[in-house]
């Protein structure tokens, strides 16, 4: 299956990590119109004081590890 990926962000509540950031993989249709056809989302992997602050230390994650996240999540 094709996948993309992208960062999200979302408060945690938390006072000392108040931003966590995951990853969304889109799964892409195989055939037929494209589209997306669903998707997979990761924990929270990182944190940081605002949101550009976790996405920056989700964005530093090397893509070998992004890459171990997905199959991990595949079913």
């Amino acid at each position: 299956m094709s996948y993309s990926v992208d960062i999200l962000t979302d408060a945690t509540g938390d006072a000392a990590r108040p931003f966590g950031a995951y990853f969304i993989f889109l799964r892409w249709k195989r055939s037929g119109d494209q589209g997306v056809e669903g998707h997979l989302e990761s924990d929270l992997l990182a944190w940081g004081a605002d949101k550009a602050s976790a996405k920056a230390a989700l964005g530093a994650f090397l893509i070998e590890d992004v890459q171990r996240i997905l199959n991990g999540l595949i079913p």
